[in-house]
């Protein structure tokens, strides 16, 4: 039986939110955010407030252990917050925007239906939806793959990195696919929502 597009959509973004807590912290590609992405925006960061010393856009920038929620923003900068604490830092955002009137550019999931949305996006920033899904970096600065059933089209879980065989085909507990007899292939990771780009700009 073929699994429908929107079962897969759904089975995605509940293994995402089965890891939200062992790591929801995801650096921006290259292929993203690049001098093309900020001529066409019109935005000129100088400080990345949620990064890492592998991943971070700016010269400049705050680590988890500095705690950008603890510091002033002064300087014009870009934001991929932590997943999971979306509401808590799009808050810092739009209050030191306020504050220091800085032009910020962030780059988070397009869940117009959610409570922060509403707070400090909704009719308070520009927004240009991304026509993609995003292959967001690891801790170590790359895209994460899983294996994939291509005849299947199944992926497999993470907790069964260690069989050959899609787990979703018959026999896959014997490491053996009796079903299609097909390996599985290596593919890039795809952020399971859709996202955009937030901008708080500088009042004139």
């Amino acid at each position: 039986m073929m699994t429908s597009s929107v079962e897969l959509e759904y089975s995605k973004a509940v293994e995402h939110m089965e890891i939200i807590g062992k790591n929801d912290e995801y650096g921006t590609p290259p292929k993203e955010y690049n001098k093309e992405l900020l001529k066409k925006l019109n935005v000129k960061p100088i400080f990345d407030y949620c990064a890492s010393d592998i991943n971070h856009v700016c010269k400049y920038y705050f680590t988890k252990k500095e705690d950008s929620l603890t510091k002033d923003w002064t300087h014009d900068g870009f934001c991929n917050f932590p997943y999971s604490r979306q509401e808590e830092f799009m808050k810092k955002a739009w209050e030191e925007h306020q504050k220091n009137n800085i032009e910020l550019l962030i780059l988070a999931f397009s869940k117009t239906d959610t409570i922060w949305w509403h707070k400090y996006v909704e009719g308070k920033t520009e927004v240009h939806f991304i026509d993609h899904r995003i292959k967001f970096l690891n801790a170590k600065g790359k895209i994460p793959v899983t294996l994939f059933c291509k005849k299947c089209r199944q992926t497999v879980r993470r907790k069964s990195w260690k069989h050959d065989y899609c787990e979703k085909c018959t026999d896959c507990q014997l490491q053996q696919c009796n079903n299609c007899q097909e390996k599985t292939i290596k593919r890039e990771n795809c952020s399971p929502y859709p996202s955009c780009w937030i901008i708080y700009r500088r009042k004139q």
